[in-house]
């Protein structure tokens, strides 16, 4: 029996050719969801950016110079559980980027329950005092 070389390496470059085309859709796929995702942290940095003027009157009101800003959810808005700004990412990372440019003091604030519990990490501003 002849083996049909000619035939296998049709069969090869086809298999190829697919190999590609299903790395490509993958990657556009994969593009696509992370332009979403950053496309969702940016509107829930927006909707709690609308919110700062609100809080920091409120605070004002109570005699207060911090305010509030943001409870860091810990999967989606820091690297690892720390005070230092740069462990921020996604809309916790924005939010924190756009009070610092607005002049506003962002610090990052750990709250926690005395008994080790409960804890969480939010951004709060300091606006005087």
């Amino acid at each position: 029996m002849k083996v049909d070389i000619a035939g296998l390496k049709r069969v090869a470059d086809k298999v190829n050719q697919r190999a590609r085309e299903v790395q490509l859709e993958k990657a556009m796929k994969e593009a696509l969801q992370q332009r979403l995702f950053e496309q969702e942290q940016h509107a829930i940095a927006e909707r709690i950016l609308a919110s700062v003027e609100f809080k920091c009157t409120e605070a004002a009101e109570d005699g207060r110079y911090d305010a509030k800003i943001m409870v860091l959810d810990w999967d989606r808005d820091m690297k690892v559980l720390d005070h230092d700004p740069k462990s921020l990412k996604n809309a916790g990372k924005i939010v924190f980027d756009a009070l610092v440019e607005t002049g506003l003091k962002p610090y990052i604030y750990e709250w926690h329950d005395g008994f080790g519990m409960e804890s969480r990490h939010e951004i709060w501003v300091n606006f005087g005092g």
